[in-house]
């Protein structure tokens, strides 16, 4: 009896595996996961917390796992309990595209999966407004905006990489406005960090590079260019940023050199004419310095050439310097250098008869004043060439009604201007008369107006040519002997004579 019953409960157990584990093939066969109840969306923001649940039916008891395919994700094991709920805040490096794979395992060792998508939205921000070249020289306001984008009520703060910059959250305002004027401590490169946040934590960082020049001052073209002659007018104009009203000091490295500040106007631009005594390399210096100590300094290099040396020279008026109306006067004009030369001619007398006309191809001015021509006309004569060279010389004639006795005029020249150019074999007036006396302080001819005439168109003598040998023509004498090797006595006797032919 007892082994009858025995067989009929193995029998009944055996029933009952089969029974159970059919149950559960069914079970597995409709087990599965499903996301549901996502809140706020599948979209969600930075620092707003994402929630869901996941349903498991067909599982008895199951364990959850989650796996996360973005890079760097902040997403765990933790987020999801063993009730399917799944709860996360995502960060700010969280931005972009998650796939979710949601796994299930339950007591028997069924499973399930399921994916779900989830895109993190972070604030952003955008720097507008920015300099070009992202450049900001010193004592010059930098100004630029933010905008952002998913971030309620935002406020701002401001961080720089540069040691002791003097940008400070204090530069940019509740409307994301952002200024700043750098100070001399500030030059140098600068990654200004741009933070953008709210009370809900939500924030945006936005970098940005700014460079922080100091003061500078320029020097521009250089007119006629970096080689001049003698007596021929250098130019260029200066410019400076980043000082506060400058002020300029010039300075020039050539010992003896006649640059000062003075060369330089009110306008910023630099003029200058070096004389004989400035042949050689100059490197003029200009320096902008302004009263809260900022300063820079710019510099180029002329050459005065001592073989670029041409000219133009006027004779003095024939018959006379004064002379009456409808009375011819003349005066020839002596160019040299110029290639091809053409004669303009300018007259400081208002309603002149003169013109460019009143010259000739060979230099020659002949001029019959008129009535309305009595006064006093200073006389502009301007040679030039098709390279870009000129020069400039001056005679004055005064008309009178009355007709004026003539005297013998004295052949020399009244003035002389330089150019670059070829080269020059003789620097004095062609054709002008050699000096015979000897000549000093008192003396009174006009072999002392040759000699005015010819140290002129040396660059030496600046004074009248008049005839009389005063402090200013022996001062010239003496710098012409020094630069020939002769004793500088400012008495032209034979050698100083022989040098000045």
């Amino acid at each position: 009896m007892k082994k009858i019953l025995l067989q009929i409960a193995v029998v009944i157990n055996i029933f009952i595996g089969i029974v159970i584990v059919s149950g559960h093939e069914q079970v597995q066969a409709a087990a599965a996961l499903i996301v549901k109840q996502i809140s706020p969306s599948t979209s969600v923001r930075t620092g707003d917390n994402l929630s869901f649940t996941v349903d498991s039916p067909g599982l008895t008891l199951p364990t959850f796992t989650i796996a996360d395919n973005f890079v760097g994700t902040s997403v765990g094991l933790n987020d999801i309990n063993s009730r399917g709920l799944f709860s996360w805040t995502p960060r700010n490096t969280d931005t972009g595209t998650h796939t979710f794979t949601i796994s299930a395992i339950d007591v028997f060792g069924f499973s399930a999966t399921t994916t779900q998508v989830i895109k993190v939205v972070g604030a952003s921000s955008t720097i507008v407004g920015l300099p070009e070249n992202s450049t900001v020289i010193v004592g010059y306001p930098l100004t630029f905006s933010v905008k952002t984008d998913n971030l309620f009520s935002p406020m701002y703060s401001v961080q720089d990489s540069f040691l002791g910059s003097t940008a400070t959250s204090k530069n940019i305002d509740t409307s994301g406005k952002f200024s700043w004027t750098p100070t001399m401590s500030d030059i140098g490169t600068h990654v200004i960090s741009v933070i953008a946040y709210n009370s809900m934590g939500h924030q945006a960082v936005t970098p940005i590079t700014i460079n922080v020049l100091g003061p500078t001052v320029t020097i521009g073209t250089t007119t006629p260019g970096n080689t001049v002659g003698v007596n021929q007018t250098l130019s260029f104009p200066v410019t400076s940023m980043g000082f506060y009203e400058p002020r300029f000091r010039v300075s020039d490295s050539f010992f003896g050199s006649s640059v000062s500040t003075a060369n330089l106007d009110s306008n910023g631009i630099f003029t200058w004419s070096p004389g004989i005594f400035q042949i050689g390399s100059h490197v003029i210096s200009v320096n902008a310095y302004d009263i809260f100590g900022r300063s820079a300094t710019s510099s180029v290099t002329i050459t005065v050439d001592q073989n670029s040396v041409f000219a133009i020279s006027l004779t003095q008026p024939s018959p006379n310097s004064r002379t009456a109306v409808g009375t011819g006067v003349s005066f020839q004009v002596q160019a040299y250098g110029f290639t091809p030369t053409t004669y303009t001619i300018t007259d400081s007398f208002s309603g002149s008869s003169i013109t460019s006309t009143n010259v000739n191809y060979a230099g020659k001015f002949y001029w019959v004043p008129k009535s309305g021509d009595v006064g006093t006309h200073e006389i502009t004569v301007t040679a030039s060439d098709t390279l870009g060279r000129s020069g400039t010389a001056k005679n004055t004639i005064v008309v009178t009604k009355d007709a004026v006795t003539p005297v013998a005029p004295i052949t020399t020249m009244t003035t002389q201007s330089i150019a670059v150019g070829q080269t020059n074999t003789g620097i004095g007036s062609p054709g002008s008369t050699n000096l015979t006396l000897t000549l000093q302080l008192g003396s009174k001819n006009s072999e002392v107006s040759i000699l005015q005439g010819k140290l002129k168109a040396l660059g030496i003598y600046s004074g009248a040519i008049n005839g009389t040998f005063g402090p200013m023509t022996q001062a010239a004498v003496k710098k012409f002997q020094s630069q020939r090797g002769i004793t500088p006595t400012g008495v032209v006797g034979p050698i100083t004579r022989n040098s000045l032919k």
